[in-house]
């Protein structure tokens, strides 16, 4: 059980960490010309729609079905990884001792902990990600994520029907934030 809650979890925060951090970054670089309500609204609404997006995507990891092809992808994107580069393995044992750890510090509490293990966890998810796109340019690699991910959306629509306005909502701010960045580099 541990493990598929360790699956899912890695994959929705890799899946989910870039948007959330781009919505940040873009919220720090709003100028001041634009009115910050408006940018901290939009971030706020972006921020509800993820956790939204995130509840249903774990909803849907939560299927059986979806879980074990889950662990089947994710078992052949780290053989991928660690063949292409051994070095990476310690960098996902790391990952999992953070993982370990976060949750401790969950359960007694320890805000302190948590926000540095989540900063330590950035950072590794961060290497590992890049390992992950360089592996995902094989072809076969590249399909099979497709295909998991199209599995995903569907049993996120079963769930609920409205994930693709939701996601739509969601390009839509992340557009507004953009063009408020860019407004505010032109001046």
């Amino acid at each position: 059980m541990f493990f598929k809650q360790k699956i899912s979890s890695f994959m929705i925060i890799l899946m989910l960490c870039v948007s959330v951090s781009f919505a940040q970054g873009q919220l720090q670089q709003t100028p001041q010309q634009q009115p910050q309500n408006e940018a901290q609204q939009l971030y706020m609404e972006y921020n509800q729609l993820n956790q939204q997006l995130q509840q249903l995507q774990q909803q849907a990891m939560a299927d059986e079905q979806i879980a074990q092809q889950g662990e089947a992808l994710d078992e052949k994107i780290t053989d991928a990884m660690v063949e292409k580069n051994p070095e990476i393995q310690e960098t996902l044992d790391k990952r999992d001792e953070l993982i370990s750890s976060y949750q401790a510090a969950q359960q007694s509490g320890d805000q302190e902990k948590i926000q540095q293990l989540s900063q330590e966890f950035q950072a590794v998810s961060q290497k590992i990600q890049t390992e992950q796109q360089q592996v995902m340019s094989n072809p076969e690699l590249k399909s099979d994520v497709e295909a998991f991910q199209e599995t995903v959306m569907n049993k996120m629509e079963e769930i609920n029907p409205e994930v693709p306005q939701l996601m739509n909502r969601m390009q839509e701010i992340r557009a507004q934030l953009s063009a408020m960045q860019q407004q505010g580099g032109g001046q």
